[in-house]
């Protein structure tokens, strides 16, 4: 049995979710006030998320820049004259 937080209740283990980070194991609330969660705050987890995610794709497009940049100044300083070189950049 465990006491839900956000709804006050004891409860069996089966009803909380898996959380390998919390000393038992689950998660503090209940799968059905989880859901409830969800439910009622949908529209402002979207917006959040979409934020967060752009805000990620900025980091990496230009992370992605500065990397594509600095490697092809350093091949054309490195190449050797007169040799066939294959060169592979991950993108």
């Amino acid at each position: 049995m465990k006491l839900c937080t956000k709804c006050n209740e004891l409860k069996s283990l089966d009803l909380f979710s898996n959380n390998s980070k919390r000393k038992d194991g689950k998660q503090h609330y209940c799968k059905d006030c989880h859901k409830l969660y969800y439910k009622n705050n949908l529209k402002k987890l979207f917006v959040k998320s979409d934020e967060w995610y752009k805000k990620g794709m900025d980091k990496e497009n230009l992370r992605f820049l500065v990397y594509s940049d600095s490697s092809v100044s350093v091949y054309k300083s490195n190449k050797p004259s007169g040799k066939t070189t294959l060169t592979c950049f991950f993108a």
